[in-house]
């Protein structure tokens, strides 16, 4: 499993469905992690996931931003572990990896 997952290149966005664009491709994983986690602690994941992209779109060149620490007890508790989240990081250009640069 990996530890973190690395952002953010647009061309590094990927979909489980090639032919769908990288919005379509966010709107699908968004739509797949409401409909398969909207109870309670969905309520804590959204804002999370808002504010991992936010900042990133802010500070694009802050490797603080860059990546998210999946071991963080935090975002493993109220990210990680919520079907959808990752692919929807992952659709927004973030990427799986064990110490990944940004390329």
């Amino acid at each position: 499993i990996a530890s973190t997952i690395t952002t953010f290149n647009s061309n590094n966005a990927t979909s489980t469905t090639p032919s769908l664009s990288q919005e379509e491709a966010a709107a699908e994983a968004m739509s797949h992690f409401l409909l398969s986690n909207f109870d309670a602690s969905s309520k804590e994941t959204l804002p999370i996931l808002f504010k991992l992209i936010d900042n990133l779109v802010k500070n694009p060149s802050n490797p603080k931003f860059q990546q998210i620490n999946l071991s963080n007890n935090a975002i493993r508790n109220k990210v990680a572990s919520k079907n959808g989240a990752i692919a929807f990081l992952e659709s927004c250009g973030f990427q799986r990896g064990m110490d990944m640069g940004v390329s």
